[in-house]
């Protein structure tokens, strides 16, 4: 309800100083107003109204119709990839995401093609097409890489590790989570880092490593207890529980 009230009186307050403004700076003001909902939405998992919000907001960018306008229109088909995706949509996730990658090449934002190329291997991964989700990762590491991007650079590597997973290929998975880790680590991306632990933790339990499996789960509650995500802390002393239950 608070974050209801703000976004109100930061239209209200918009719509005060209208007059004053440049069209493009009123369009502009809007667009972040409408961005920042859509991100709240998003996390409370409204997928629907979400996208309702992205389309304002990409329509705001086209009455501005400058680069960096276009450039963000680029982001926001992205994040409706992402809720596409979210919402098992992975066939409508890949149509909007290709937009974003042609934008970003176009606009030579390579770090960004990269991005696009992370969210589109978890589409394929969804649609259940694990080598080309691979691939597609593998594409999004070696530009990300060119851009020193670690942290996204992991994201590669974890996509890459869980389609092996799901194609039985457990060592060229555990290779890829442990590279995953090693670069999310380096980045500061513990959130992450922590994801990334725990899916080794997950794949050293498939394969009967319990020793490697426990730890791997305890070095992810470690993080997940610097970051107080109760939700996530029990989901690992879960997977915990079934580890110790191969022995009955």
């Amino acid at each position: 309800r608070e974050a209801e009230d703000m976004y109100q009186q930061a239209v209200k307050k918009l719509e005060q100083y209208r007059s004053s403004l440049e069209p493009n700076d009123y369009y502009n003001g809007l667009r972040r107003i409408f961005e920042y909902r859509a991100a709240l939405v998003y996390r409370n998992g409204q997928y629907g109204e979400t996208l309702r919000l992205l389309d304002t907001v990409i329509a705001y960018n086209q009455k501005i119709n400058s680069y960096e306008a276009r450039s963000s229109s680029a982001g926001y088909y992205i994040f409706i990839g992402k809720v596409c995706n979210s919402q098992g949509r992975p066939d409508d996730a890949l149509q909007v995401l290709g937009q974003a990658e042609k934008l970003f090449r176009d606009n030579l934002e390579w770090q960004n093609v990269g991005i696009a190329k992370n969210e589109m291997s978890l589409s394929y991964f969804k649609q259940g097409q694990y080598r080309r989700s691979i691939q597609t990762a593998e594409e999004a590491w070696r530009i990300l890489k060119s851009e020193d991007d670690l942290s996204n650079m992991g994201y590669s590597k974890s996509m890459m590790g869980t389609s092996y997973q799901q194609l039985g290929d457990y060592d060229s998975a555990v290779i890829c989570h442990l590279a995953s880790v090693a670069l999310r680590h380096q980045a500061g991306d513990l959130d992450g880092e922590a994801y990334s632990l725990y899916k080794l933790g997950e794949l050293y339990k498939e394969s009967g490593s319990k020793k490697k499996s426990l730890e791997a789960y305890d070095a992810a509650l470690a993080i997940y207890r610097q970051l107080k995500d109760s939700a996530s802390i029990a989901d690992v002393y879960n997977e915990k529980g079934s580890v110790y239950l191969q022995d009955e």
